[in-house]
């Protein structure tokens, strides 16, 4: 039988593995990069060692094309920041499933302390606790 808070739950939007970068001499994972598409925009989730090994810098935001950086500070406006999110932590599971022998530590660097304020009450909610040990949001 459905039920109708089943009907009223917002669902994630499909994602997929972009592209997966390896470091030539020891062969240890750089860059892992995520996509999905929403009505509007189509979204870039990137998980970025290059700064310290075995520690993930995440960033999301509007793909703008491959010779352009994400923006991370775009406003999209299309009212469904929700979804987005919770697309973003199912992707942080996903990643984690698929690369845990790789990962020390995940760390989503918020753009101000608006955004570091709803990361920091969003994401518990939807990433799995096993993966939410190693996540930290600044």
């Amino acid at each position: 039988m459905i039920k109708l808070i089943d009907l009223l739950k917002e669902s994630t939007y499909p994602f997929a593995e972009h592209d997966v970068l390896y470091d030539d001499e020891d062969n240890s994972l750089l860059v892992v990069e995520y996509t999905f598409r929403t009505k509007e925009n189509k979204y870039k989730v990137i998980f970025d060692s290059k700064q310290k090994e075995r520690e993930f810098e995440l960033s999301f935001g509007v793909d703008t094309g491959e010779l352009n950086k994400v923006d991370t500070f775009q406003m999209t406006g299309e009212g469904d920041a929700r979804n987005i999110l919770e697309t973003v932590a199912e992707i942080i599971n996903d990643f984690y499933y698929q690369y845990e022998e790789e990962i020390d530590k995940i760390i989503i660097d918020s753009t101000d302390e608006k955004r570091r304020r709803v990361y920091k009450l969003f994401f518990p909610k939807f990433i799995n606790p096993k993966t939410l040990k190693i996540v930290e949001v600044i």
